[in-house]
């Protein structure tokens, strides 16, 4: 018995190539490949509605994994890497923007967000230069970031942040990329001069002003930039991403070859918006707050002394309570925010822009009620 068992150990008759071996094989791993796709696509032609065809979602869902799980694995291997070939020759990733932007389920748009983020790290294909690419990677972001998209959980909604600060570092790093990722809206052709009287010129003087302020660009012209935005003012890894990429964007805006977006980050609201959204956090601190110190971490001096601790009083907050301390954190890393734009950005414009902004809509609306001495605040550059 035991005689038949290693024979037959040694000899499968049937058995067929392992997944090692189809992986270390590059037309086989090519072969799975394009099969695991072709399956996705016929899963996603057969069903109505992935809302309601749980099946066919989860299968989708497997799908996507096994393709990112394939490109991961491929992307250690060495040359030639036939799938992501496959995926730039067949570009893959349209459908699957699709079929993620239009599913309404969470782990269809993780597996989708993973799959783009494995292309992008990818050194094989230039995905992240291609106009395609980048047009429906940001069509995927405002879809499922929107207003009225499915509520993301933190892990994906930080996953997204991430992979938009990936696309900025890698802008920063070969500025050839920013031309698939941000369209200058052309002006549009101008009507035909008309004499003008005095009227006119400051209706039209009034009109710049205006939409010097409110920023007259389109979130078209450079959706990941707006995406980025839209995170500045959240707390932990999701703020640091877009903080830090919005960073990096304002200083390739800096560089000669980059002027047309220089332009239009001065025309854009990016200073409204940081602006007000300064505003906001600071009208969150109290107006009634109670200075003190915590029982067990008193200042020598405070220790050593009566020092007797305030009588809580109806409204008042204390220095010392953990929702003001977030509060106040919050609102000084913007300020930080601030300092670190100004700090890195090397147009004199774009500064002044924001610096105008900042005076403007934050100290006068909200701090010259307070301090009315307070009329200008200088920040070093």
């Amino acid at each position: 018995m035991d005689f038949w068992s290693r024979l037959l150990s040694h000899t499968p008759l049937s058995a067929g190539p392992s997944r090692k071996d189809i992986a270390k094989d590059p037309l086989r791993r090519r072969h799975r490949f394009e099969k695991e796709y072709g399956q996705l696509l016929q899963t996603w032609r057969n069903s109505s509605n992935l809302v309601h065809d749980i099946g066919a979602a989860d299968t989708i869902e497997l799908r996507i994994q096994e393709l990112t799980d394939i490109l991961i694995d491929e992307s250690r291997r060495p040359l030639p890497h036939t799938c992501l070939s496959f995926a730039s020759e067949k570009q893959i990733y349209v459908p699957i923007g699709k079929i993620a932007a239009t599913s309404y389920n969470l782990n269809i748009i993780k597996e989708a967000v993973y799959f783009f983020g494995t292309l992008i790290e990818s050194e094989d294909d230039a995905f992240v230069e291609t106009d395609m690419f980048a047009s429906n990677l940001t069509n995927l972001f405002v879809r499922i970031t929107g207003a009225n998209s499915i509520r993301l959980d933190m892990e994906t909604e930080t996953k997204v942040v991430e992979l938009a600060f990936n696309i900025t570092t890698k802008i920063r790093l070969r500025p050839k990329i920013l031309s698939a990722w941000f369209k200058a809206r052309q002006d549009e052709p101008h009507a035909a001069l008309q004499p003008a009287d005095a009227h006119d010129d400051d209706r039209e003087k009034e009109s710049e002003d205006h939409e010097r302020f409110k920023g007259k660009t389109q979130r078209r012209d450079f959706p990941l930039f707006y995406i980025l935005m839209d995170y500045i003012h959240s707390e932990g890894k999701v703020g640091d991403f877009a903080r830090t990429g919005l960073l990096y964007i304002i200083e390739s805006a800096s560089a000669a070859s980059s002027a047309s977006l220089e332009q239009w980050i001065v025309e854009s609201d990016l200073s409204t918006l940081m602006a007000t959204g300064l505003g906001a956090l600071y009208s969150q601190l109290s107006r009634k707050l109670v200075i003190d110190h915590p029982a067990n971490n008193l200042p020598p001096i405070l220790a050593l002394s009566d020092y007797e601790h305030p009588r809580p009083a109806f409204e008042a907050v204390s220095s010392c309570s953990s929702d003001f301390q977030v509060q106040l954190d919050t609102f000084l890393s913007h300020l930080l925010f601030w300092q670190d734009v100004l700090n890195h950005c090397r147009s004199v414009e774009v500064r002044s822009t924001l610096l105008e902004h900042f005076q403007v809509i934050f100290l006068q609306q909200l701090l010259y009620a307070i301090y009315p001495s307070t009329t200008t605040l200088y920040l070093v550059t």
